[in-house]
């Protein structure tokens, strides 16, 4: 990090994006992995005391993907890694170690609450885009807790059978 001039801290995150059809999996055992299990996530790691805080974002229209062309204006793979990449922001400086920061008794943070519920269509040029909002009702019960962990959390929330963790 140093050789180029990056810092650490939680105030910078760190996005890693994959190539087409290149997955990852964020454990050892290669289970929690990557279109099956999440579409992105953020997490952390310590070097030389710091938080190094990132966000693993796989190619949203891989195999098995997390591409979501019916509720996409564009339907294209902008539209879904727009959404995947502004949802682990989001959450990464709300909660930029995770459970450390804001999340409710089920483990979700601020962009699992309100995940694939999109405010207005804006028209830029002749594109049209819609982000996830992250602000809504559900979010009345998110909560910062006393203790901290170092658990990493994925946005399986962007996963189309459900929300969650």
């Amino acid at each position: 990090m140093s050789t180029n001039g990056w810092a650490g801290g939680v105030t910078h995150v760190f996005f890693v994006f994959t190539s087409l059809d290149e997955g990852s999996c964020s454990d050892s055992g290669s289970i929690d992995c990557a279109f099956v299990q999440y579409c992105g996530y953020h997490s952390y790691f310590s070097n030389y005391g710091q938080s190094i805080i990132y966000a693993n974002l796989p190619y949203a229209n891989s195999i098995g993907g997390c591409n979501y062309y019916a509720i996409s204006p564009n339907s294209d793979d902008a539209d879904s890694t727009i959404t995947i990449t502004s949802h682990e922001q989001m959450e990464a400086a709300t909660d930029p170690e995770p459970y450390s920061g804001r999340f409710d008794s089920s483990y979700n943070e601020i962009g699992d609450k309100c995940a694939w519920t999109f405010g207005a269509i804006i028209l830029d040029g002749n594109k049209f885009f819609t982000l996830d909002e992250f602000y809504c009702e559900k979010q009345a019960k998110l909560t910062y807790p006393p203790q901290r962990s170092q658990k990493t959390t994925s946005s399986n929330g962007l996963r189309p059978s459900g929300f969650g963790g």
